[in-house]
């Protein structure tokens, strides 16, 4: 049954209004974004920017996907060297709070010494 004298709003939790939240020391409204953090297409843009600056590795079958400051790339590349070089590169840009390398190597071979038969 439903008190006609309490209005759904006094139903509501007593912070439920209230659009802010802890964000180390200090309270942050949920409206804004934290002081210096990159949104998800500044930090695609980042990414897409440094794959072309890297020399000698085809990056052209590489897909770059962030949410949350996570990068997921997929896509080919040649070796595993330049599977591991891109996402060491990917964890330098400022950010970045995870990488999830999926690239799929193309020439396993590449993976250790060569063999001596």
């Amino acid at each position: 049954m439903h008190d006609s004298n309490v209005s759904d709003d006094d139903n509501e939790h007593p912070h439920a209004k209230d659009s802010y939240y802890w964000a180390g020391s200090f309270p942050v409204s949920s409206k804004e974004e934290l002081p210096g953090r990159k949104t998800d297409e500044e930090l695609r843009t980042l990414v897409a920017s440094m794959l072309k600056r890297i020399s000698q590795i085809d990056t052209s079958k590489v897909v770059i996907n962030v949410v949350d400051q996570i990068v997921s790339i997929t896509g080919s590349v040649q070796t595993y060297d330049q599977k591991r070089r891109i996402g060491e590169e990917i964890w330098k840009i400022e950010g970045v709070v995870k990488v999830l390398n999926e690239l799929h190597v193309t020439e396993p071979s590449t993976a250790g010494p060569a063999r001596r038969d």
